[in-house]
């Protein structure tokens, strides 16, 4: 009787979850005081976690619809969220330009990563080892070591702020991209291809493993096909689905689990669906 959904946050607050099948509404979450930011899961209780502009960061039982644990401790609004799969870590990056790492098992603070000089862009666990990379705004790409809690190697490329990092779907690496470059880096952090043909891109997502997608700040929705024998990616398609008059400024751009429905959620709190 398993349903699909997706869930979605927005400057009202709330947490709305969706039926992945029809797109209705299933419920709604309310308590947090401020834009959500961050919206992720929980893969071991279910339960989602959120991150907002009142600096919190919230535990919630969603077939019940409650807040079960408020985590505090950034002096800034918390921006993103990353879960570690078998070490039970939660990391929250913040514009406090600190990455605080908690112990969900016992909901405390364990430590605050300080390397970074601006806001945090994005956190995300090597989901196969104990480490962890964080991204911001002052061009930074950080490599921590979550045993030792201490920052092994700084990956500095991007020649602006980083706008948003992810995990390649497959293989053991993770792209970042600022204005203009895309980049996909091993997990050593030794740079596996760059690529400065995505310019005025605002967010990406990876389609599979070797297809990427791009959004623009026009609109304009392009993807990419990696070449056979090599790292670099070339333009298969695109389109542009909405008129001058119809642009949107679009916060999030994330596949499903089949890579066969793309969604897209805009400042306004609408979500567009491609099939």
């Amino acid at each position: 009787n398993y349903k699909p959904f997706f869930f979605t946050g927005n400057s009202d607050s709330n947490i709305r979850i969706w039926d992945a099948e029809n797109f209705r509404q299933i419920s709604i979450l309310k308590g947090s005081r401020s834009s959500i930011n961050k919206i992720i899961m929980d893969e071991k209780s279910g339960n989602l976690i959120s991150a907002s502009e009142d600096k919190n960061i919230i535990s919630w039982n969603t077939e019940y619809e409650k807040i079960l644990r408020k985590f505090r401790g950034h002096k800034s609004g918390v921006t993103c969220l990353s879960i570690h799969p078998t070490l039970n870590l939660l990391a929250s990056g913040s514009r406090d330009n600190t990455v605080r790492i908690w112990d969900l098992r016992v909901r405390k603070e364990l430590v605050i990563l300080k390397q970074h000089q601006n806001e945090i862009t994005s956190v995300i666990f090597n989901q196969e080892t104990p480490h962890l990379v964080s991204s911001s705004r002052d061009s930074k790409i950080c490599l921590w070591d979550m045993i030792a809690f201490r920052c092994k190697n700084f990956l500095i490329l991007h020649p602006y702020g980083i706008k948003e990092t992810k995990l390649h779907p497959t293989e053991f690496m993770f792209a970042s991209l600022c204005s203009g470059l895309l980049c996909l880096w091993r997990a050593d952090g030794h740079i596996s291809w760059k690529s400065i043909i995505f310019k005025d891109v605002k967010l990406f997502s990876f389609k599979n493993c070797d297809e990427l997608v791009t959004l623009k700040y026009s609109g304009w929705i392009r993807f990419y096909k990696k070449k056979r024998n090599s790292g670099q990616f070339y333009s298969k398609y695109g389109f542009s689905p909405f008129n001058r008059k119809q642009k949107r400024f679009f916060t999030a751009m994330e596949f499903n689990h089949d890579y066969s429905t793309l969604v897209l959620c805009d400042k306004m709190g609408k979500i567009v669906v491609y099939k």
